[in-house]
């Protein structure tokens, strides 16, 4: 089994899912601390737009530099994406 759990250095892992329908630009997201409840959420959402809508689930950590907005998080990789993909997404689009 896999700890997802940080070292004492470090931010906790935490999971951001986001999906979005590019014809309607409805969409959904969220963070959590656990990455089953992630895809869960994910799947969830994905349901509830039409098809050809994407999304993706992506590692997170808080951002604690100093200036920056609060809840703001630093990015990781992407563990998975879903559905379309946008030639080029936009800012905040889950095109993978």
């Amino acid at each position: 089994m896999t700890d997802h759990s940080a070292t004492e250095d470090a931010e906790p892992i935490l999971y951001s899912w986001a999906v979005r329908d590019a014809k309607s630009s409805r969409g959904a997201c969220g963070v959590t601390s656990q990455p089953a409840r992630a895809v869960h959420r994910l799947q969830e959402e994905l349901a509830e737009l039409p098809p050809g809508a994407a999304g993706m689930i992506q590692e997170v950590r808080l951002d604690r530099s100093v200036g920056a907005r609060h809840p703001s998080y630093v990015h990781g990789k992407v563990l998975a994406c879903v559905g379309a993909r946008p030639s080029a997404p936009a800012a905040g689009d889950p095109g993978c």
